[in-house]
């Protein structure tokens, strides 16, 4: 969230009888989690709800969306599962996806780098 000075999101803690400040044992990356729901909310980038929207309307699962994109399995599942945020160029490309989706009811052709040599 480097890129936005304007952001304010309420972290949850609890103190213990020394005063120092834990985040919740169960649950180690809610505070995270909110943030990156803020952050897309001021960026105006898709939520994990929408992009695992996108993968299931298209008829791909999790790796074979993978694999379309060219977007790492890992990568992806973290998207979808609100562990991190996405770039602005995986940002671009699933927006590209989604609206061309929205339009055709399909997802384009894309072709991998080494496919585009012959």
């Amino acid at each position: 969230m480097k890129d936005r000075d304007d952001l304010y999101v309420m972290h949850y803690y609890w103190k213990d009888e020394d005063g120092e400040l834990w985040s919740d044992f169960d649950d180690p990356t809610a505070n995270n989690r909110l943030d990156f729901i803020a952050y897309r909310q001021v960026k105006g980038y898709l939520s994990p709800e929408q992009i695992k929207e996108l993968i299931d309307l298209s008829g791909h699962t999790l790796r074979s969306f993978s694999d379309y994109t060219n977007l790492g399995l890992s990568t992806l599942s973290q998207l979808t599962n609100n562990l991190r945020v996405q770039t602005p160029q995986q940002e671009n490309l699933l927006k590209m996806l989604r609206d061309y989706f929205d339009i055709h009811k399909k997802l384009p052709d894309l072709h991998k780098p080494d496919e585009m040599k012959k």
